[in-house]
C-alpha cells in the first residue's frame, strides 16, 4: 500500500499464513528489540516473545563468513562485494546469524505485524578491559572506561599511595558491553592514585595523577 516492498510486507504475510491472520491481533507482540553484536555474530532480545522481522544491511571485510539462523521461518541473504543484505523472520531463538570476521550493522529495519519496532544495537566486546583514564593527569574530574564480554560482578576502587581505599566507584553486577564512570576528586589532595578493577576472574590496575 505504501509503494515500498520491505520486511514489513513479508512479516504481515508470514503472520497471516503462520498465525491465522486477524484471529491473532490481540496476541502480545514485541514493542522493543535490542540487537547484540559480537565477534561471534548477531543476536537479539525482545520485551516479549513473538514473530519479528529483520531487514539488515551488513558491511564487512572479504573474509567475512556467516550462517543464518536455522530457527527462522524465513532467512535469506544477498552479498555484493563487501555489503550483505539479509531478511530474517523469526519467533523463537535469539541468534540471527553466527559469523567470523569483522562486520558492522549499517542499516536495520525491524517490525511486527503491528508496525515498526524501536531497535537499538549493543556491541559486546570480546574481552575484559580497563581503558586508560581520560584526562590523565586531571583536575578534578576524570573518566574511566571499561568493557565486559559477559554479565559480571564488577568492583572498581581508587587507592592512595599508602594502599588505602579512598573511594569505591563501582560495586555491582553489570551487563556486558562498554561502560564509563566518572571520578570527581575535588575532595582529595594532589598526588598519585591507583584505580583497581576486579571483573570475573580478572584484575586491572592503572595509575592516575590528580593535579590541582
Amino acid at each position: 500500500g505504501d509503494g515500498i516492498i520491505n520486511v514489513m510486507d513479508i512479516i504481515n504475510m508470514a503472520e497471516y499464513i503462520l498465525g491465522g491472520g486477524m484471529a491473532r491481533t490481540n496476541v502480545p507482540v514485541p514493542s522493543s528489540v535490542e540487537l547484540i553484536q559480537s565477534s561471534a555474530g548477531l543476536s537479539y532480545q525482545t520485551d516479549v516473545d513473538g514473530l519479528v522481522g529483520f531487514e539488515l544491511t551488513i558491511q564487512h571485510f572479504d573474509d567475512f563468513e556467516f550462517i543464518l539462523s536455522s530457527d527462522a521461518f524465513i532467512a535469506e541473504s544477498q552479498t555484493y562485494e563487501n555489503t550483505t543484505k539479509m531478511v530474517v523472520i523469526i519467533d523463537a531463538g535469539t541468534d540471527l546469524f553466527t559469523s567470523n570476521g569483522w562486520f558492522e550493522v549499517a542499516d536495520v529495519l525491524v517490525g511486527s505485524y503491528h508496525g515498526e519496532i524501536d531497535t537499538k544495537v549493543t556491541i559486546v566486546p570480546d574481552n575484559y578491559s580497563l581503558e586508560p583514564a581520560y584526562p590523565n593527569p586531571f583536575n578534578p574530574v576524570t573518566n574511566i572506561r571499561f568493557s565486559l564480554p559477559i554479565e559480571s560482578e564488577v568492583e572498581i576502587m581508587v587507592y592512595d599511595m599508602q594502599g588505602r581505599i579512598v573511594e569505591t566507584l563501582v560495586n555491582s553486577n553489570l551487563e556486558p558491553g562498554y561502560h564509563s564512570i566518572t571520578w570527581i576528586a575535588d575532595n582529595y589532595s594532589s598526588g598519585l592514585y591507583f584505580v583497581r578493577m576486579f571483573a570475573g576472574n580478572n584484575q586491572f590496575i592503572q595509575k592516575i595523577m590528580l593535579v590541582k
